[in-house]
């Protein structure tokens, strides 16, 4: 089997190679850089990018170097604050609450793991042009200087907003560029709540404050920033400083010592995901405000879907129609994306909070637009419709955490960690197609999953596929 050639080493390009290589599918990964990113970048880890994290086997590190933030506080200067918890009641989640860890973390864990699949990523090692035709994609990458040319069966494009995959590919990156904030990581000395994100506004002016890891770090974020020469760190800090004690109505400390960047955001997306033999994914396929901190989990959740339908495809368990389904489904997750960010921009920035009575439901609303578990794929060909909770299209692990500690649904989860196709009864099945395989589940948990004496197909992500009762139907994807 030929190696998958894949263009970017962040987050998205790390957990692609990951899901290929968990299917033995040999991986090439390189990146442009020289090393390891050192400036941290994301921060938010939402509910559905957690359960990915599960299955890849990496949860547990990245909860132990991360922050788990429980509420959003806003802080509205002369008024008492407002709280509300992140709870996804809407939408049933073991994982409630927002991760925040530095993306270098993220990075290093999925790097760790990637090599322990047998793969590392190649430095220095610039993808300058590409070609494709029928069989193969030819691809001429650079290290130091010297051009090799790689012929490859696929090509995954992660290479950022900048994505040369995506440019010699000619598929436009469509939208509008808009506001320009100015972001630091500094050490702050407030009455902020630690595990708390928040929003502050004062002077008619808004800031967001997420605490990172370490005691006292802060993230802080000025959306109200206008480029107006070379400002120093102390006078960033002073400002933040006077807004946050505005804000609070408390004594406030700022310092600044690593670095402050100002951009501009941009909202902008792809109309496909997928040209012949090459993919894009995460900010090579769509760029956006960071309000909602959904740009890495996006990407990451792009990666996960399209990891284990490439794998079926190197490995013959499926023809490459499949495929076509990467962008079927992740197209407009995109587009809705930059609806949501776009909402939430126009909610930190310009929102008149002076009568707070409908902040609680606007909150709720936002933080809904984040989470990425109401996500379905409904209308896709690896759907086959039907009633029942989960639908087919659905995550099949809506489960609190109370339910997600006992006994049936801690094997269940443990199941799902499999990187096949998932048969779930009631009752033992007999099953023995290839790229699948099959389980009974508690009592407890089938009434969860609403079985009664029917099925459950569980795609390789997580999704319900199919439902049913009596004996399974057989389907005609990837022996499914």
């Amino acid at each position: 089997m030929d190696e998958v050639l894949v263009a970017g080493a962040g987050p998205v390009g790390l957990l692609a190679a990951i899901e290929l290589r968990r299917r033995d599918v040999p991986v090439r990964i390189v990146d442009a850089a020289a090393g390891p990113a050192r400036i941290s970048r994301a921060l938010g880890n939402l509910g559905r990018t957690m359960e990915i994290y599960d299955e890849l086997g990496v949860l547990d590190e990245l909860l132990a170097n991360g922050v788990r933030v429980t509420k959003f506080v806003r802080h509205l200067a002369g008024q008492e604050p407002l709280a509300y918890g992140i709870g996804y009641s809407e939408v049933p989640s073991r994982f409630p609450f927002v991760l925040l860890v530095d993306q270098c973390v993220t990075e290093r864990v999925l790097r760790e793991r990637l090599a322990k699949l047998g793969t590392r990523v190649e430095w220095s090692t610039r993808l300058e042009s590409l070609t494709q035709d029928a069989d193969a994609v030819r691809t001429v990458v650079v290290r130091d200087g010297t051009r090799e040319t790689v012929s490859t069966p696929w090509l995954v494009g992660c290479d950022g907003a900048h994505s040369v995959v995506r440019k010699q590919l000619g598929i436009p990156l469509r939208g509008e560029s808009g506001h320009t904030w100015l972001v630091v990581d500094a050490e702050v000395e407030s009455a902020l709540d630690p595990v708390a994100m928040h929003w502050l506004s004062a002077d008619d002016a808004a800031m967001l404050a997420f605490p990172l890891p370490e005691p006292a770090r802060w993230r802080l974020t000025d959306t109200a920033w206008t480029a107006g020469g070379v400002e120093t760190p102390g006078a960033v800090a002073e400002r933040f400083r006077g807004r946050l004690a505005a804000a609070t109505g408390a004594r406030a400390r700022v310092r600044i010592r690593d670095w402050i960047k100002p951009f501009t955001i941009q909202q902008r997306a792809v109309p496909a995901m997928r040209s012949g033999r090459c993919f894009v994914a995460g900010d090579a396929a769509h760029v956006h405000s960071p309000a909602g901190g959904q740009g890495m989990n996006t990407g990451l959740q792009d990666a996960f879907n399209l990891g284990w339908k490439l794998a079926a495809v190197c490995a013959g368990e499926a023809g490459v129609a499949p495929l076509d389904t990467y962008s079927r489904e992740r197209v407009p997750v995109g587009a809705a994306l930059l609806d949501a960010t776009a909402m939430i921009t126009d909610y930190v920035m310009h929102g008149d909070f002076s009568d707070q009575s409908g902040v609680d439901g606007a909150g709720r609303e936002i933080i809904g637009s984040t989470q990425a578990l109401a996500s379905r794929y409904v209308d896709s060909p690896l759907t086959t419709p039907g009633p029942g909770v989960p639908a087919p299209g659905e995550r099949v692990t809506r489960v609190d955490p109370p339910g997600a500690t006992t006994p049936g649904w801690l094997d269940f989860l443990d199941r799902l960690r499999d990187p096949r196709w998932l048969l779930v009864h009631r009752a033992t099945v007999r099953h023995s197609a290839p790229g699948m395989t099959a389980c009974p589940v508690a009592e407890s948990v089938a009434d969860d999953l609403q079985l009664d004496d029917g099925w459950l197909l569980v795609r390789p992500d997580g999704y319900v596929a199919a439902r049913g009762t009596g004996a399974p139907a057989r389907f005609g994807y990837a022996g499914a």
